[in-house]
């Protein structure tokens, strides 16, 4: 098993909160920049930090492994900070289930 499954391994993958996701992205993007989470602005630009564009994809990858679904290699340049990405993905989250409990009304 590589970092990249272990650090993706350690999150149940539920229904996540904005602050539940912010704090993942926090701790994952802290843990490689060698980091304390307390130096992490969730406000700052993602840019900010260094990300190549490699381990911008992996989050995202990862961040999709978390989450259970296909999310785009450039989620973090279409929403720049971790707060802005925290909110779109649980609220794109919301959406999914609440997509799948309609389909699974329409099928009792």
């Amino acid at each position: 098993m590589n970092a990249v499954q272990g650090s993706v391994l350690s999150v149940p993958a539920s229904p996540e909160t904005s602050e539940r996701i912010q704090g993942w992205i926090v701790n994952r993007l802290a843990r490689l920049l060698g980091v304390k989470p307390e130096e992490i602005g969730v406000d700052d630009p993602l840019s900010d930090y260094g990300l190549e564009s490699v381990e911008a994809i992996a989050l995202s990858g990862e961040l999709s492994d978390l989450l259970g679904r296909q999310l785009s290699p450039t989620l973090t340049w279409d929403h720049p900070t971790i707060a802005d990405l925290a909110r779109f993905l649980a609220s794109d989250t919301e959406k999914n289930k609440a997509k799948s409990d309609e389909q699974i009304q329409g099928y009792s």
